[in-house]
């Protein structure tokens, strides 16, 4: 009776430990999520209009968190070669395709007046600034308009913005200054649809953004303003 009662002890203990084990192997990683969307650039997170950013293999939001993926497979791939996407960014998938919203041209503007560049062109946020400054603050820098400035966003995100009255450009940058997106605006263009506003290759989210550098227009922000986006 004792070797039995012993030899009973001993396989609940058994199978314990093999649970434990079991447990702690299948157990999903923090947040719930395994499935993490993957990229080699930010084309591949075009599935996601959260993703602003592709680091370390992961599409990241704007918190800086791994996205879920929609589907479990590899990451989105270009060409054959793994070479650059085409003019305007490439191909994109269903979450995109149908978005008349997501454009790198304004829709304001004749689809002949604008050439679409692949997102490997855009140049740093310090050259953009610079070529900026010199073509588009025309008059006196203290006038309403045109005004250019560059913000910061909560999570670090940097912000060049432009308008001259009739119509805005703001693109987006990383905390290094490397380019991320762009989102135009204007009058006309398709109207309700997307009150003339569009985006490219994402939407980004710039939470209380602060002006840090005002370059014309001061009747409209001074450096350390609130500025909407």
């Amino acid at each position: 009776m004792t070797m039995h009662r012993w030899s009973a002890v001993a396989s609940m203990a058994l199978l314990a430990i093999a649970s434990a084990c079991y447990d702690a192997s299948e157990r999903p990683q923090a947040g719930g999520h395994t499935n993490w969307l993957q990229c080699r650039i930010l084309d591949d997170c075009a599935q996601s209009p959260e993703a602003v950013e592709c680091a370390e293999g992961y599409c990241l939001d704007a918190d800086g968190d791994r996205i879920e993926a929609i589907d479990v497979g590899e990451p989105a791939s270009n060409d054959a070669g793994g070479g650059d996407t085409d003019a305007g960014g490439g191909d994109t998938d269903a979450a995109d395709a149908g978005d008349p919203c997501r454009s790198q041209c304004p829709l304001n503007v004749d689809g002949d007046t604008c050439v679409e560049q692949p997102l490997e062109s855009f140049p740093v946020l310090e050259a953009t600034l610079d070529e900026w400054s010199a073509t588009m603050c025309v008059g006196d820098p203290s006038d309403m308009f045109p005004f250019l400035l560059e913000a910061m966003c909560d999570d670090g995100t940097r912000v060049l913005y432009y308008g001259s009255g009739l119509s805005i450009e703001r693109r987006y940058y990383d905390a290094s200054g490397q380019f991320l997106a762009l989102e135009t605006g204007g009058d006309g263009g398709q109207g309700p649809t997307c009150n003339s506003s569009a985006y490219w290759p994402v939407r980004v989210v710039c939470e209380n953004a602060v002006a840090t550098n005002v370059v014309c227009g001061t009747a409209n922000f001074m450096v350390g303003d609130a500025v909407p986006l």
